[in-house]
């Protein structure tokens, strides 16, 4: 970027895509969290209503995804939330998590299972039984089988609320590793989607150590897996193929860690979400998922203290954006926590190498608009016509 010109009005112009067509109103923040809490925790009375076992498992809901980090664009309409379930104590001090494919263990507790059954424990914690292979690891699939089983049979004993007024309509799909509990708010007006994970969470101390070690920097938090399906397209070839089937395997997620490691990072966020908005407009979402951006901005911090983040927005983006492009070069970005795992390798090469270009061709676009002075030409390469029409007319340039 040595080569550019001074980049006069960029920081202004980025800031105005930010507040205008990137940023998450505060209006719509209050009105979506509101209607979604309330949904929630009655889901919850439901879902403890039609399974007995439930009742037993569930821990708490815990926030996950882009929103609680604040790097959700547009309108808040899509929710993550992991349904933490509750391990029977006796699991916990003999707990073993056995390396499997890159970013997925497998959680044994062949030994805790056994304390379980001489327990006073048993009657309550028994059909736990029917989800351990024999050799006493916890198998994902049946966890994951139960937890949509239990959400669709009280999606469908109460699949209307109505509170102060609103109204709701629920009914599920399935979608990935989640559940998802579509959500009408006075039907036919607005609707929000709510995608939900089981997960079981553990203790810093029970840290994989097969993995990068805990941050040192970051304060104790809890950290968890969750049953994340394989695709055969997903699964790791060579020396790093497992010897497990994929119905045993959990997938690590880390999400508290990483929401701290980003927060209060002067323009980080968003620089991350202007990147996020131009991979919406220029690019299919399913070759590069938004943790997969995040996951650029997790190694980068590594080499950079904070400082390097309060430099302007515009030389912010365009250095993220060669970050990006760096990587998508080599066709292989790492998993933050354990490097073996290419968030890339679930794409065909040929995929691979049409994201590069694509990615490669609007830097390249961006680097010749600012040397001719065509100061609007980042907003062109990341913003759809009528947004750009938009921003064309408050900008005398």
């Amino acid at each position: 970027m040595a080569d550019l010109p001074p980049l006069n009005h960029q920081d202004a112009i980025l800031q105005y895509i930010s507040s205008n067509f990137v940023s998450v109103k505060e209006s719509d923040k209050t009105f979506y969290k509101g209607h979604l809490e309330f949904v929630v925790t009655n889901l919850i009375k439901n879902m403890k209503d039609v399974d007995i076992f439930f009742c037993t498992m569930f821990q708490r809901d815990e926030v996950a995804g882009s929103f609680w980090d604040g790097l959700k664009i547009g309108k808040p309409v899509e929710f993550d939330k992991n349904f933490v379930l509750r391990l029977p104590r006796c699991f916990m001090n003999s707990i073993q998590f056995l390396p499997a494919l890159p970013s997925f263990v497998l959680v044994n507790v062949k030994r805790g299972f056994a304390d379980l059954q001489r327990s006073d424990k048993w009657e309550q914690y028994k059909k736990i039984e029917s989800w351990l292979d024999r050799d006493g690891n916890i198998i994902s699939d049946k966890v994951r089988f139960w937890m949509e089983s239990v959400i669709v049979r009280a999606v469908d004993s109460f699949p209307s609320y109505s509170n102060a007024g609103w109204s709701y309509k629920l009914s599920t799909r399935k979608a990935g590793p989640a559940m998802t509990v579509e959500v009408e708010i006075n039907p036919g007006s607005r609707q929000f989607n709510i995608d939900i994970v089981p997960a079981f969470e553990f203790q810093p101390a029970a840290w994989p150590k097969h993995i990068r070690p805990y941050p040192k920097n970051i304060p104790d938090a809890v950290w968890h897996v969750v049953p994340k399906p394989i695709k055969p397209n997903e699964s790791e070839s060579g020396a790093n193929r497992s010897n497990y089937g994929p119905d045993i395997q959990w997938r690590l997620s880390f999400h508290n860690q990483e929401s701290y490691r980003i927060h209060d990072k002067f323009h980080l966020k968003a620089v991350l979400k202007l990147i996020k908005k131009m991979r919406d407009v220029k690019l299919d979402q399913d070759m590069l998922c938004s943790y997969a951006i995040k996951t650029v901005f997790l190694w980068e911090m590594d080499d950079h203290d904070d400082s390097f983040w309060q430099r302007g927005l515009s030389v912010t983006f365009l250095h993220m954006l060669n970050v990006l492009v760096k990587f998508l070069r080599s066709g292989n970005l790492p998993f933050y926590w354990q490097k073996e795992h290419n968030l890339l390798g679930k794409l065909k090469e040929v995929q691979r190498d049409q994201l590069f270009r694509t990615v490669q061709r609007i830097q390249n676009q961006i680097h010749h608009g600012l040397r001719n002075e065509d100061w609007l030409v980042i907003a062109r390469e990341i913003l759809t016509d009528e947004e750009f029409h938009q921003l064309e007319g408050s900008f005398d340039i």
